[in-house]
């Protein structure tokens, strides 16, 4: 029989969510941050949720953003896949983990889920927040729109109020969502940690970038999909107008009415591999180094990893190899890296034992650096905050044997 908790006020109305059994752990599932972009809100900023009367009951998933069905690939195995929640437009819900301990001020951990920008949900098993709640963390992952339904952009759009950014929209609504109501839950809106990996940290890359992101979040750890050989170099957005004519060559003579007309469904039919989100002088309106370099996010503190097995296909583009390699002081000074200025270790470099989402729970093994980079250009000046590298190596399912050292979450250190 399930048990719920008490109710709680958030942006919209009253909701409530699950207790586990032993009464230590909330779950909330499924929580409107935005209202469904559907008619005529599709390719537009998401707005408000609508408001609801009485309790709601938020113990299930939200439905899937449109997408392809999605099944096992590669190294993409079962628990990669979302789960049977159906996919729908009416997509824009959040779900929160978080300690039934009392105590207040918690360190906030939003995960942003991969997909390429055209796939993906919250609802895989491995993005299941239960054991990071355990550890003090208040746990938030979310949907928002992928694909077609949130990067399809035209000139009449754009007259409209469309950006072809609308998963950032969706992302930064998600985030001034958390900064209001997460109080209510234990956490700390001054302490909001973004995590994601693949397109999730593409994604997180450029909300550092964007002037309607500020002051949303203290740090980001961005995991196979980052700077790790960019750093001399921006990611590859694109001009508004070259994002504009892919789109209206993929679907000639469209109007934003027609569009707007067409089943949801038919919307995953047709997508460029290219498609990813682009300069639209609102939500990105600089590039990236040139953005980081006016001091864009100069508060935020920055992560760089990847994810072992993900980055194996993605290395071919970014020319590294993490996977399972443990890099010495020395060979990572000795490793060559476009736009490396500057790296040096931590005063006390340590191995610090932490719970990845991504591991499915199996112990990690982190440790870092600090590495500063100086773009090309720049006159010599360093132009983004020290930034930690981290290498993840999984150990056995179980903590090992004789292990030390202490549990200890990344969005709770100070380095």
């Amino acid at each position: 029989m399930e048990r719920y908790t008490h109710p709680v006020r958030v942006t919209g109305g009253m909701i409530r969510g699950l207790l586990s059994e032993d009464g230590s752990l909330s779950t909330y599932l499924g929580i409107p941050y935005g209202a469904a972009p559907v008619g005529p809100l599709r390719w537009r900023a998401p707005v408000a949720p609508t408001p609801w009367s009485g309790v709601r009951d938020c113990v299930r998933f939200g439905p899937a953003p449109v997408q392809a069905p999605q099944k096992p690939f590669l190294m993409w195995s079962e628990e990669f896949i979302i789960r049977d929640t159906g996919y729908s437009e009416d997509c824009l819900t959040l779900n929160l983990w978080a300690a039934n301990d009392g105590a207040a001020d918690k360190p906030v951990l939003v995960y942003f889920h991969g997909g390429g920008f055209n796939t993906g949900g919250s609802s895989c098993a491995v993005y299941d927040g239960t054991e990071m709640a355990r550890r003090g963390l208040v746990f938030v992952s979310f949907n928002h729109r992928v694909g077609v339904p949130s990067l399809y952009t035209t000139p009449e759009m754009t007259a409209e109020g469309g950006c072809g950014n609308e998963m950032l929209r969706d992302a930064i609504a998600m985030l001034r969502w958390v900064r209001s109501n997460i109080r209510a839950f234990g956490g700390d809106p001054d302490r909001v940690t973004l995590m994601g990996q693949s397109s999730g940290a593409g994604e997180i890359n450029a909300l550092m970038a964007s002037p309607l992101a500020e002051g949303l979040f203290r740090r980001a750890i961005s995991m196979s999909l980052n700077d790790l050989k960019s750093a001399g170099r921006a990611p590859e957005w694109r001009a508004l107008a070259e994002e504009q004519a892919m789109w209206q060559e993929l679907y000639p003579g469209k109007t934003p009415e027609e569009m707007r007309g067409l089943p949801a469904e038919e919307l995953v039919i047709r997508f460029p591999k290219a498609a990813r989100p682009c300069l639209d002088g609102q939500v990105l309106d600089l590039p990236y180094r040139e953005a980081l370099a006016a001091g864009r996010s100069a508060g935020v503190d920055l992560m760089l990893g990847a994810v072992a097995g993900d980055i194996r296909i993605v290395n071919t583009c970014y020319g590294i190899f993490v996977g399972k390699v443990e890099w010495t002081d020395e060979a990572l000074r000795q490793r060559p890296s476009s736009g490396s200025a500057m790296r040096r270790p931590l005063p006390s470099i340590r191995w610090r034992a932490t719970i990845c989402p991504m591991c499915c729970g199996r112990w990690t093994r982190i440790t870092c650096w600090r590495a500063c980079w100086l773009w090309p250009g720049s006159g010599g000046s360093v132009a983004a905050a020290p930034m930690c590298t981290i290498t993840i190596t999984c150990c056995p399912a179980a903590r090992p044997s004789g292990c030390s050292t202490p549990v200890r979450c990344p969005t709770s250190s100070t380095t």
